[in-house]
């Protein structure tokens, strides 16, 4: 059996990359949204906590703006939507990933599912009538982008961890250049 660090660095690299994947897929993810947040209040207090409600709540706007999106891509009768959605969709999965690889530096658990809330957000758009779907999806979707952009802002003012605020900068930066896409490009 070989020694861990024998192995050349670009198989230490591997490796250190797979076990990275294995702690962000398997550490930081549980069943509810309110088990997340139950084990964080057991685990942390003060600026930790404040943190790691911040994360919970990022994550599943996320997960709500993928959501809404695919729901989009599948139905939407008009393409510019379809165009959007789609680029919205792939956009907000690799911002979740980041928030999932955060949350496992912070030790923050995650949830997998949306909020009640949210799902219900979710429904409203899944029972909408295919002639208003696509101007109700946009419509929708504005909301939460400028309700996670108001959220992150927030934290930036009165958060207390920095690579938090950091990656909230780059997510602000997407998140804005996706409000201009709906608004000017004639998808709204």
């Amino acid at each position: 059996m070989k020694n861990l660090f024998s192995i050349p660095e670009i198989g230490k690299f591997y490796t250190l990359a797979v076990l990275v994947v294995a702690f962000v897929m398997a550490g930081c993810s549980s069943k509810s949204y309110y088990s997340a947040n139950n084990k964080n209040l057991q685990r942390f207090g003060g600026y930790q906590l404040e943190t790691a409600n911040h994360l919970v709540k990022v994550n599943d706007l996320e997960m709500l703006i993928i959501d809404l999106s695919e729901l989009a891509v599948a139905q939407s009768l008009q393409r510019d939507t379809y165009v959007a959605a789609q680029e919205v969709a792939d956009s907000f999965e690799k911002m979740k990933m980041e928030t999932k690889m955060e949350a496992a530096i912070q030790r923050t658990t995650l949830s997998s599912t949306l909020s009640a809330e949210s799902d219900k957000y979710l429904h409203r758009l899944t029972n909408t009538n295919r002639e208003d779907f696509d101007t109700r999806y946009k419509n929708m979707l504005l909301t939460k982008f400028n309700e996670l952009k108001a959220l992150i802002e927030d934290y930036e003012k009165n958060g207390h961890s920095d690579r938090v605020k950091e990656l909230g900068d780059q997510k602000v930066f997407k998140i804005q250049k996706h409000i201009k896409q709906f608004q000017g490009s004639g998808v709204i």
